[in-house]
């Protein structure tokens, strides 16, 4: 037995290396990622339950209750599949704890998890670029969207994440000269990858997440605040200069904020401020609990064909009555209330709360934090895979780490 036990550790970590790896690049690898994990939690505490701390932890049990109040959530309205579809993103949160039960007793294996990562987003990168250059396409996809395995806003995000785990290493004095440019260059070319896709989403988190990066690193004085200014200036600058999809996005920002001030919301922008303009209306339908999960189509459906808004032209209507409501915190409370919003904030206040020794990581919490909740203000984060998955995967880590650190190992 204890062979049998060592094998299937040296197969977890290759596994969850590999995992990491193809992160970026394949959609069905999350899929067993999150499944195989999810069975090591299950199986690892059935072994070790007695001994296992982590049913005390803070985090644990809000994500528990969170996880379950969903699926609950299910039968509000009845059970569909598209219900079970929605509900299944979060059931896969239970990876996290797998994920993380594996880092508490394997902790030297963080740098590798970390390094598979960045690798698998230079692949992604390299890919991306070649598309951008019109050298091949990958799914029908080319020069105009060189986006290799998922979409623009997800690909954004995950760009934003590995983006500023370098920068972070470039402003640490942890590693030496020779290695801060080497991360510098990767760095540069990261951050070009990200402007010429069109992932608003992930250059808003990304800009947010430098300033949060160069504070971690150095004293918040006017003179820092001035230099941090100008490296998001010169980045910005370069960006419209060079990348003629940026330049396109803010012309294209320009001319939504110009049609909002004609309460005209028929643009990208003007359906996510529409999504808000009937907010206080669909939270209304169920304001305690909401009204299940993925019922946001049903609510804004009826919303519209009860009292049809006369500031919505009928192809803003139909997009609305169609599509998630464009803010994770937004669809969170419409279709699980403000005890579901509560929850999911909880959650992400325990994980602020973290208790992590090691300075990278520490820094790793507030920058990941920074881009992901900055992510979820455009967009419904958790349920894309591509973004939930991200979300697993570092979420698990620092939960590992802080189970580390907190001498609250599964086994002690």
């Amino acid at each position: 037995m204890q062979k049998i036990a060592i094998y299937a550790e040296k197969s977890s970590y290759y596994l969850l290396i590999l995992f990491t790896l193809l992160l970026p690049l394949s959609r069905a690898s999350n899929t067993i990622f999150s499944i195989y994990f999810t069975l090591y939690f299950f199986i690892y505490i059935a072994f070790h339950f007695k001994d296992c701390k982590i049913f005390r932890d803070r985090f644990f049990i809000i994500t528990t209750i969170f996880i379950l109040y969903t699926l609950a959530s299910i039968g509000w309205n009845g059970i569909n599949g598209y219900q079970l579809g929605d509900a299944t993103h979060y059931l896969q949160w239970i990876a996290i704890f797998g994920v993380a039960i594996f880092v508490t007793n394997h902790r030297d294996s963080v740098n590798s998890i970390i390094s598979a990562f960045l690798i698998g987003m230079l692949i992604s990168e390299i890919l991306s670029y070649g598309m951008y250059f019109g050298l091949w396409e990958i799914n029908g996809k080319g020069a105009s969207e060189p986006t290799p395995f998922m979409m623009h806003i997800d690909y954004s995000v995950y760009i934003a994440v590995a983006a500023l785990i370098l920068l972070n290493r470039v402003f640490s004095d942890r590693y030496n000269l020779k290695v801060r440019i080497i991360m510098a260059i990767f760095f540069i070319t990261m951050s070009g990858n990200l402007f010429i896709n069109g992932g608003r989403t992930g250059q808003v988190a990304f800009i947010i997440a430098i300033f949060v990066a160069f504070f971690l690193h150095f004293k918040f004085t006017i003179k820092n605040l001035l230099y941090a200014f100008a490296i998001v200036s010169l980045i910005l600058t370069i960006a419209f200069y060079s990348s003629n999809k940026f330049q396109t996005k803010l012309k294209s920002a320009s001319s939504d904020i110009q049609l909002l001030s004609k309460n005209d919301y028929e643009s990208s922008w003007g359906r996510r401020v529409g999504m808000f303009k009937i907010a206080p209306d669909l939270i209304k339908e169920a304001p305690i609990f909401g009204s299940g999960i993925n019922s946001q189509k049903e609510v804004v459906s009826k919303f519209i064909n009860e009292n049809n808004p006369s500031y919505f032209i009928k192809p803003t209507k139909e997009f609305l009555k169609k599509n998630h409501l464009h803010n994770q915190f937004l669809q969170t409370i419409v279709e699980l209330g403000i005890v579901g919003l509560i929850l999911l904030f909880t959650i992400f206040y325990t994980i602020f709360k973290f208790k992590i020794l090691n300075k990278e990581f520490k820094e790793l919490k507030y920058i990941f934090l920074t881009i992901f909740i900055i992510g979820c203000m455009p967009e419904p984060l958790f349920l894309k895979q591509f973004t939930n998955m991200l979300f697993i995967l570092f979420i698990g880590i620092l939960f590992g780490l802080h189970l580390n650190n907190k001498e609250k190992k599964c086994i002690n």
